[in-house]
């Protein structure tokens, strides 16, 4: 699997959260019902940079970024500006107990004890027996012996043991492109803004 190159990554990407949950369909009788499809939130980035070209040379650039867009069908990508927890969180966390899916708090052991906020609000963790990152629903605490609980979203995706790894450092978002490129010149200062959107693979 490819790794997205970080140098491309700009503070002025975004981030989404997809929630891909509702799912029309049609009876045979003709009346439209629906049903909710669970575990299905998805987090999408929309990479941006800047290419140095001038008019002329537009079209030979939209080109390239066509052909960089299709190399980058399954990447990973350690975004700069998510890939680490702000609070003081370190070494080897795994879960205390076994977790189902849908859970949606999830215990924690191998903390730093008696820390106030170890994890922060915001802060996007995975699981080592999967590719899904989650994002911490509220700061949390760890206790005299080092565990914790935390809220987490989306709900768990999938059954996730005990001793399972947490990865708090360096998170990886396993992305697909969905060949979605634009390009925009400024003319004057002859500079080229280019974005290509990337969506979240589900395992």
């Amino acid at each position: 699997m490819a790794t997205f190159p970080t140098e491309l990554i700009q503070s002025a990407s975004t981030i989404e959260s997809i929630n891909d949950g509702l799912v029309t369909t049609t009876a045979f009788n003709g009346v439209r019902f629906t049903r909710q499809r669970s575990n299905s939130q998805m987090w999408s980035f929309t990479i941006s940079f800047v290419i140095d070209c001038d008019p002329k040379s537009f079209k030979s650039a939209f080109s390239q970024l066509a052909q960089l867009n299709q190399s980058f069908n399954v990447v990973e990508i350690v975004h700069p500006l998510y890939k680490a927890s702000e609070g003081p969180v370190s070494g080897n966390i795994t879960l205390l107990a076994n977790h189902s899916r849908g859970d949606s708090a999830v215990t924690l052991t191998g903390l730093d004890p008696l820390i106030t906020g170890i994890m922060r609000r915001g802060d996007f963790i995975r699981f080592a027996n999967s590719t899904k990152v989650y994002i911490l629903r509220s700061s949390f605490d760890s206790n005299g012996v080092g565990d914790g609980t935390v809220q987490i979203y989306p709900s768990l995706r999938k059954d996730t043991p005990i001793n399972t790894q947490m990865i708090h450092q360096n998170v990886e978002f396993t992305m697909i492109s969905d060949d979605s490129i634009s390009m925009q010149l400024n003319a004057p200062q002859n500079a080229t803004f280019a974005d290509i959107l990337f969506v979240e693979k589900l395992d």
